[in-house]
């Protein structure tokens, strides 16, 4: 007898006072579609987790403690046994300003209440599995490596240098590959859990002024128009990886804008779940770990220059210090005051979560896709999920390859080259233990 029970709760937390503060430099001004938190309650004898997906840009290490206190003490589930995922909406209020006004009272009123509910909801909800089936999908046109080398030979990416030269080549190729699974549970809907890896759309194509989900909420609209399905989105590795409602309109492949591609994503779902293969969810298995990071401590000896150069109104004045200190831009600037903080190491906070067939390994980054796809084809598990911005966030992790490249995704990484496939290791390590 399958002893695993599942249950699924939802709630709406989207703003109802504007203007709002949204992923850090601008306001939004109006609703274009709902924004919400989502939780899946897990349970198999005395183990309960909750696995949350949250229609938000990610959680930085501040506030990932904060929700998690609140979200612990109203449903009484041990912390330790709470995931915590976004979805990297970028359309959303952004959590990490709630020493803002305006954030402030959206979490407070509406944020954390509706999260908690959420889990209540899910808690409620708990219904025996019957079955489960698994499939994948190829997609076509939904992403690119947002990295490129130009014809001159020098590199193109966020942050990097004005040049004339065109674009040549990617730095690499976006993983393609969608993962589905369904899972049907006695007397209730389904649920479908997804996983893809790319970035939400931001500034082109993301309707900027409107509060939404991205691709993720006409995603779900699709998904659940039969009545008999829940969809929870679960974000990749997309450091490096944008959707193509971001692609540069000279590059081949221009689709429109997010909700589009949520619309083709839900199609590529869609074969996924019919060419799918039987899943044996029979036990449920959580590990929590952490891997010791070397941190980069590359120019952290200009850290007080740096913070000068921050304070500092006058934008000219900045591009002058900064090129007499060797700093390359703003972003290097703020990089190298996090960095400065840390000690040698850091300690990262790594999950697994197991359900029979599926196996499923979180990291609180934005991990460059080559590193999630070697984590995913290299389990023994017949279905295997890699989860990023989840129980925090630790910075953009890119591959060791990409390293030496620069952009803006190397400025931004606290730690040394070669930690993105360290993680990938470590979390195989994790899932391979039971």
């Amino acid at each position: 007898m399958n002893l695993l029970q599942i249950g699924f709760g939802r709630e709406d937390f989207t703003p109802t006072e504007f203007p709002i503060s949204n992923n850090s430099t601008r306001y939004v001004t109006e609703v274009g579609d709902s924004i919400f938190a989502s939780c899946l309650a897990l349970r198999w004898e005395d183990l309960t987790v909750l696995q949350f997906s949250l229609d938000l840009r990610n959680l930085y290490d501040k506030d990932y403690a904060r929700v998690l206190a609140v979200i612990a003490e109203k449903t009484g589930i041990p912390p330790e046994c709470i995931l915590l995922s976004a979805t990297h909406n970028h359309s959303a209020p952004d959590i990490s300003l709630n020493d803002r006004p305006d954030i402030d009272a959206w979490e407070k009123k509406i944020g954390l209440p509706a999260m908690c509910r959420a889990a209540e909801r899910a808690l409620a909800d708990l219904a025996p599995v019957t079955g489960a089936e698994g499939g994948r999908a190829e997609t076509k046109k939904l992403s690119f490596v947002r990295r490129y080398f130009r014809e001159d030979g020098s590199f193109y990416g966020i942050a990097s240098p004005k040049s004339t030269s065109p674009l040549a080549r990617s730095e690499s190729r976006a993983d393609p590959e969608l993962r589905a699974v369904r899972i049907h549970r006695e007397g209730k809907k389904s649920v479908v859990l997804v996983n893809f890896q790319t970035h939400a759309a931001s500034g082109q194509g993301s309707h900027p002024t409107q509060i939404h989900a991205d691709f993720v909420g006409e995603l779900r609209k699709k998904v659940e128009a039969d009545g008999e399905s829940l969809l929870m989105y679960l974000q990749g590795a997309c450091g490096n990886v944008n959707c193509n409602a971001n692609l540069p309109e000279d590059r081949e492949g221009w689709p429109g804008d997010c909700f589009h591609i949520g619309r083709k994503m839900a199609e590529d779902v869609a074969f996924a779940l019919e060419n799918a293969k039987p899943l044996s969810l029979d036990r449920l298995v959580l590990i929590r770990d952490e891997l010791t990071c070397r941190v980069n401590h590359k120019k952290t000896h200009l850290a007080e220059i740096a913070k000068e150069i921050q304070k500092n109104p006058d934008k000219e004045e900045r591009k002058k210090m900064m090129a007499e200190a060797g700093i390359e831009n703003r972003y290097e600037v703020s990089a190298i005051i996090k960095r400065s903080a840390f000690g040698e190491t850091r300690q990262m906070p790594l999950s697994a979560l197991i359900l029979g067939d599926l196996a499923m390994g979180f990291a609180p980054v934005e991990l460059f896709d080559t590193c999630g796809k070697e984590f995913r084809d290299a389990s023994r598990y017949p279905m295997t999920f890699f989860c990023g911005y989840t129980n925090g966030s630790h910075s953009y992790m890119p591959s060791a390859l990409a390293f030496p490249n620069g952009g803006y995704e190397a400025l931004e990484c606290h730690y040394v080259p070669g930690t993105g496939e360290m993680i990938a290791l470590k979390l195989l390590e994790m899932i391979h233990r039971s």
